[in-house]
């Protein structure tokens, strides 16, 4: 009886279009938690919409490191999340 889920008071939504392609990309960032259990973080998805074969590419992260920094965790998945290309 446990499962993950994200605190919807928590995210912002942000829209912008990739520099280079022009593939507009929608950032939701916010916390996650475990219900039923003591678990939690934040996370960061990324929406690429893919108007030439019509579809939508997701990518998410989500960060789980007890008692220490996370800021520096974020920034390095946000960045490797950035590097997709769309084919």
């Amino acid at each position: 009886d446990q499962w993950m889920e994200t605190d919807s008071r928590t995210i912002t939504m942000k829209q912008k279009e990739l520099e280079e392609s022009g593939v507009p990309v929608t950032t939701f960032r916010g916390l996650w938690c475990m219900r039923n259990d003591a678990m939690g973080g934040p996370f960061v998805s990324y929406v690429y919409t893919d108007n030439e074969h019509q579809r939508l590419i997701i990518s998410e992260g989500f960060i789980f490191a007890p008692q220490k920094e996370k800021r520096a965790m974020i920034r390095e998945l946000e960045a490797a999340m950035q590097t997709i290309t769309l084919q």
